[in-house]
């Protein structure tokens, strides 16, 4: 069970609506067509999350940081490895969300795409 991600949210947004709210989930998928109308790709964005803990300064509102573009075929790849890089620096022990892990650790978008790249 030490490798299982305990809490960690997905959305897919297809605007222009954001039914979602695909800015408060840990990884989000915000559909992208192209010109015929067909699905091109996702942007891609992490971090976010609207849990607040009383007591606990280390939980705080944040909405998610766009990190990118994906295509159709790079989608499910993408997600893994964000899953990865949370359950190999995420603190299983409590629970905490993707946007601490990143806060945390210092993690900011070029080391993000690193640590998704090297995998």
């Amino acid at each position: 069970m030490d490798s299982v991600v305990l809490q960690f949210k997905i959305a897919v947004a297809v605007p222009p609506t954001n039914d979602v709210d695909v800015f408060a989930n840990d990884l989000g998928f915000i559909t992208v067509v192209d010109k015929n109308g067909e699905l091109a790709g996702f942007n891609v964005c992490i971090g976010g999350g609207m849990g607040v803990t009383h007591g606990n300064k280390k939980t705080y509102p944040r909405i998610s940081d766009v990190i990118g573009f994906c295509t159709v075929g790079q989608g499910f790849d993408v997600a893994e490895k964000v899953m990865l890089v949370q359950r190999d620096h995420g603190n299983r022990t409590e629970c905490v969300r993707f946007y601490i892990t990143l806060h945390d650790h210092a993690l900011t978008l070029p080391t993000i795409y690193t640590l998704l790249v090297a995998r």
